[in-house]
């Protein structure tokens, strides 16, 4: 399993499938995450700029959502959304607009870190294109993504879990 450390923290990458840069078939599923009822759900997808598959939805410590990246047409083919943050507020149920990612990113991971800042990782670039390695966190209190390191591979389709800072 290949480690890479990011200042700070140490994150494991899975690879869960082989990810040649083939366009596939059938969109990837989103994470599962908030909303939890049938009718936030569909309040959500109506808000959202465009509809989006392969993205990522990452609970923020202060309850709101994270959405990066993602495709937007099916088979994965428009990559209109692989550029950008949205935060959903559910109190407020209001979707604002966060910062363009660095690099267009569909399939890839967006992990909670320890802080409370999301790391997004990996991912396709866009459609036939083989994984990037490139990294961004996402900082919710100044709304600011940073360029981090690059991953050691790319990949895409993969899962990321926090490990404890001593590494076990």
């Amino acid at each position: 399993m290949p480690l890479r450390i990011v200042p700070g923290l140490m994150v494991a990458l899975l690879g869960l499938a082989a990810c040649s840069g083939q366009s596939a078939s059938a969109p990837e599923p989103a994470m599962p995450g908030p909303p939890t009822s049938r009718a936030s759900a569909e309040a959500l997808s109506f808000h959202l700029g465009e509809p989006r598959a392969a993205h990522r939805a990452t609970t923020l410590t202060d309850g709101r959502v994270l959405l990066s990246g993602g495709c937007t047409t099916a088979g994965c083919d428009g990559f209109g959304a692989a550029r950008v943050i949205e935060i959903y507020d559910p109190r407020s149920r209001k979707l604002s607009e966060g910062p363009r990612l660095a690099s267009p990113r569909a399939s890839h991971s967006a992990t909670l870190l320890a802080d409370g800042r999301v790391l997004l990782a990996g991912g396709y670039p866009g459609e036939g294109r083989a994984p990037t390695a490139t990294a961004e966190i996402y900082d919710p209190d100044s709304g600011r993504l940073t360029v981090a390191g690059d991953l050691l591979q790319p990949r895409a389709g993969h899962t990321a879990t926090l490990l404890k800072t001593d590494g076990s």
